[in-house]
């Protein structure tokens, strides 16, 4: 029985990509793990036979006999996984060597922790850019209300908590259907981001996000909206905590008076810096 199940669904990627993505996962320091490839393009024959041309018993290649969707593929992929964690990863990004061996270290130490994630690089023609994230849970699950805090493709994730709760994707929320799979999640188990860049992501216009771009708006949205009902009183903590800042500029250029607003109260600074007015409302209940 392996100890980790790299799970990969694939829909007509570049072989060039696919290419990566699979000898970063074979070159992983730690090998105890199968990878389950899922093709959900049946009439894509190119890439089965890009998987079929890496001879290591570690893959298993399955393609759905109809196109089923990403949310349905990777309940499927979790449906097959023999592992104890599941390692997130799509077809078109790069885990790092150390991935697997760092984040199976961190669950099989932290036996709270249900979802480990990390820091990432971005790929993209320009750019090659570290991105971070909240690091402890507490933190990662205010950040939630407000947008995925969490790298889907880095995430490590006890199988038995989503056995245990019936966690699954959630095909009404594609193209965010991570961000609300996350969302499911975070009040069941501890989140945790390890503070290093143990993936690459590859962000391109083919990605599903970006040709999605605007559906993807909405339900991000929808799936805010759902999170900070849910969460009521860590929102409400949120609000009352959060300052506003706007900026005012003469010829858009020089810095004239800046707002800085927080719950019911507000100061005026002049070039930006130099305080000369405040502002509180009172609350008057009826």
């Amino acid at each position: 029985m392996p100890k980790i199940s790299v799970l990969t669904p694939i829909y007509s990627p570049q072989e060039l990509h696919l290419r990566i993505a699979i000898e970063s996962i074979l070159n992983q320091t730690f090998k105890d793990f199968e990878f389950i490839i899922l093709n959900d393009c049946p009439e894509d024959i190119k890439s089965e036979s890009i998987v079929y041309s890496y001879k290591d018993e570690r893959i298993i290649y399955l393609k759905n006999e109809q196109n089923l969707g990403i949310s349905a593929s990777r309940n499927k992929l979790i449906s097959l996984a023999k592992g104890k964690y599941l390692a997130i990863f799509d077809h078109d990004d790069i885990s790092l060597p150390l991935r697997l061996a760092t984040q199976n270290e961190y669950l099989d130490t932290h036996k709270d922790c249900g979802v480990v994630g990390s820091f990432y690089t971005t790929i993209s023609k320009n750019k090659n850019q570290i991105k971070t994230y909240p690091i402890n849970h507490d933190e990662i699950k205010k950040a939630m209300l407000s947008g995925m805090s969490v790298l889907h493709t880095s995430l490590m994730i006890r199988k038995s908590i989503l056995t245990k709760h019936n966690i699954s994707y959630k095909q009404q929320f594609f193209p965010a259907e991570d961000y609300a799979f996350c969302g499911d999640l975070i009040d069941k188990t501890t989140f945790h981001n390890i503070p290093e860049v143990l993936v690459k992501y590859r962000n391109h216009k083919q990605n599903t996000s970006s040709k999605n771009s605007e559906l993807m708006r909405t339900q991000d949205l929808a799936i805010k909206k759902i999170l900070r009902q849910k969460h009521n009183k860590l929102w409400q903590e949120i609000e009352v905590n959060k300052t506003t800042i706007t900026r005012s500029k003469l010829f858009n250029i020089i810095p004239t008076i800046t707002t800085k607003e927080k719950a019911n109260l507000k100061k005026y600074y002049l070039l930006g810096f130099i305080p000369f007015y405040t502002t509180r409302t009172k609350t008057t209940y009826i």
